[in-house]
């Protein structure tokens, strides 16, 4: 079915009907338009699963690939905070990292802790020793201020610095 030869401008004319073209086709292709989306699309579901199978990889791993050191002299940091009754309650607690020869190296040492809360910039200090195959914990009891949003640990022994920090949580 061909329209006629001469056209005018704004005219439109159709060369076949879709029916007409659907009975030529073969069963299985007549089935599969009949699929989903991803059944029609074999490739795009492998990309798809693909991407997911990354993403939980990720998931799963980033805990383990965090670039944050949160070790200094051979103990292992973490700075816990919390709120209680209008007082910021800062606890650090160094646990020995785990390593066979690392125990016969550790020497006791002595620790240097600047506590600060920003963005209003008052400090405290404390002061600890880090006994080998022991866990210290340091306590720490801030007044609480209007506008306080983050603890800033700084961590100084035997001549290693770290720094950590951590938000301030609602009550």
């Amino acid at each position: 079915m061909q329209g006629p030869e001469s056209r005018q401008p704004g005219d439109h004319f159709f060369h076949y009907r879709r029916e007409e073209r659907e009975q030529g086709l073969k069963d299985d292709v007549r089935n599969r338009q009949r699929l989903g989306f991803f059944a029609r699309n074999r490739h795009l579901t492998l990309i798809f699963v693909d991407i997911l199978i990354i993403c939980l990889v990720f998931l799963f791993l980033f805990p383990y690939i965090r670039m944050e050191r949160r070790s200094i002299a051979g103990y292992r940091a973490d700075l816990s905070v919390t709120q209680f009754d209008r007082t910021i309650l800062v606890a650090l607690k160094f646990s020995p990292e785990s390593s066979e020869e690392g125990e016969e190296e550790l020497e006791t040492r002595e620790l240097e802790v600047i506590l600060e809360v920003l963005p209003d910039g008052r400090r405290s200090r404390l002061y600890g020793i880090l006994t080998p195959g022991e866990s210290t914990v340091l306590r720490a009891r801030i007044p609480l201020r209007a506008g306080d949003q983050l603890v800033e640990a700084r961590l100084a022994a035997a001549g290693e610095e770290l720094i950590l920090r951590s938000e301030i949580p609602d009550e």
